[in-house]
């Protein structure tokens, strides 16, 4: 946790200058107003300055866990609760399940005024904050839900491997792993986050023949097409590709609409979204992971 800390708070310092130039470049003079550079500029420092702070009170908490002992006084914790459960559901695996849970609400205690920071002050001030109170309750409630559930099948996998795997734990602790990403792989945009977001084909016309033709073009063929509710939540403009065995989603911010006026135009934001697909950079990253 320090050294990945450390390299990212060197990343950081380092935007934080050129943030602080606010001088727009050469290149950009033409295309992008000063007044809107400046803007620009001004929120990415303010999120630079919040990633500065919440990070550096995330690494104090880890430290402060370690040093108090939070872990065996909430394994003890844990033991209490399975112990008023009947015998038949206490084991040990029960215990650890209970511990994942108490470890995540004493995480999700501690970042709760940064999320809400985050959503309510800092979004807001730049005008890109639609999310409503109950949206951002219900959000936490179901990702906490969602969170929980998955939890079981990971400790089971994990408890299963070490019990079964003998001197190669390590390996059968990587297989269970990799096979419980693939099938996040396969739930999340499926089954998770219809749960968060409302996703509608996009309609027949010149726009979605254009998509089709420029996923066909650089071999991302048959991909079903959606317009995400993201201004439930935000303002911002995004859009993403996703594959995975044979399941391809194109997927736009109904915010870029907004935003972006023109088939072109759009066209060129999905083209660096399906560039990332091309050069195998999720790939990359998810191999990097595992």
């Amino acid at each position: 946790s320090a050294l990945w800390y450390a390299l990212e708070t060197y990343a950081a310092l380092r935007q934080r200058r050129r943030y602080s130039n606010g001088k727009i470049p050469a290149q950009l003079r033409e295309h992008v107003p000063q007044e809107k550079f400046s803007k620009a500029n001004e929120y990415g420092k303010a999120k630079n300055t919040f990633s500065l702070v919440s990070e550096t009170a995330m690494l104090m908490f880890t430290f402060a866990t370690l040093v108090y002992g939070m872990y065996p006084t909430l394994w003890k914790v844990s033991g209490d609760l399975v112990n008023r459960w009947p015998q038949t559901a206490q084991s040990e695996m029960a215990q650890s399940i209970v511990l994942l849970w108490l470890l995540s609400a004493v995480r999700k205690v501690f970042t709760l005024p940064f999320s809400i920071y985050s959503a309510f002050v800092l979004e807001e001030r730049f005008g890109f904050n639609r999310q409503t109170w109950k949206t951002f309750v219900a959000d936490m409630v179901k990702g906490t839900i969602v969170e929980y559930l998955l939890m079981i099948p990971v400790v089971y996998g994990v408890m299963k491997a070490l019990e079964w795997g003998g001197e190669l734990f390590w390996l059968a602790v990587y297989l269970v792993f990799a096979g419980l990403t693939a099938c996040l792989l396969v739930l999340f945009p499926t089954v998770i986050q219809p749960l968060f977001n409302k996703f509608t084909a996009l309609e027949q016309g010149d726009l979605r023949n254009e998509i089709e033709a420029l996923a066909e073009k650089w071999a991302f063929p048959r991909a079903k097409i959606f317009v995400m509710d993201g201004s439930r939540r935000s303002s911002h403009g995004n859009a993403y590709f996703y594959g995975f065995l044979g399941l391809r989603r194109i997927v736009i911010f109904d915010t870029l609409f907004e935003q972006i006026k023109g088939t072109q135009n759009i066209l060129a934001v999905l083209a660096h979204e399906l560039g990332h697909y091309c050069l195998w950079h999720n790939a990359k990253l998810l191999a990097i992971s595992q």
